[in-house]
């Protein structure tokens, strides 16, 4: 009994020991790291407002220059797209396929001055105005030429997937 109280109270002081050195280094990254959320929302809306436009206008360029050059898109059911040339490829594919809206809903955005988080919901639109897709996606934000653009985002779907007959 005696070993099993010695052991419960060495782990707990060296959880309260690990909690602390936590908080403490997390405390100094949000300092050295300081930065205007709301300045770096502002920027990101802005540029989900161009690939919102440039989508609506079935501009590919420049939908695909909303994203850094070395960025990854992943979609459903599809391998990464990498690299901006082929996220332009993307775009004037679904261009083609006759998509033609894409709306962006940001529930959060979180991050430091090197990279931002994003949380949200989008829904995707036909040139003749009926929704094609709904769902949610994380995107990571850098700069990039004194611009915030899309790292990495990943997507899915709320819909259900169709079955195969």
């Amino acid at each position: 009994m005696r070993k099993y109280s010695l052991l419960i109270n060495t782990l707990i002081s060296g959880s309260v020991l690990l909690s602390n050195l936590t908080v403490t280094a997390q405390s100094h990254i949000g300092r050295a790291n300081k930065i205007d959320t709301a300045l770096i929302k502002k920027a990101i809306y802005k540029t989900e407002e161009q690939l919102s436009l440039s989508v609506s206008k079935g501009d590919n360029e420049g939908s695909a220059n909303c994203y850094t050059l070395d960025a990854k898109l992943m979609l459903p059911n599809f391998p990464a797209i990498v690299g901006r040339k082929s996220i332009s490829a993307i775009y004037l594919a679904a261009k083609n396929a006759g998509e033609g809206s894409l709306i962006f809903s940001t529930i959060s955005v979180w991050g430091n001055s090197k990279m931002i988080e994003e949380e949200g919901t989008y829904v995707l639109g036909s040139t003749q105005g009926k929704q094609l897709d709904k769902g949610k996606y994380i995107s990571l934000w850098k700069q990039e030429g004194g611009k915030w653009r899309i790292f990495r985002c990943c997507l899915n779907s709320d819909l259900p997937t169709p079955v195969a007959k």
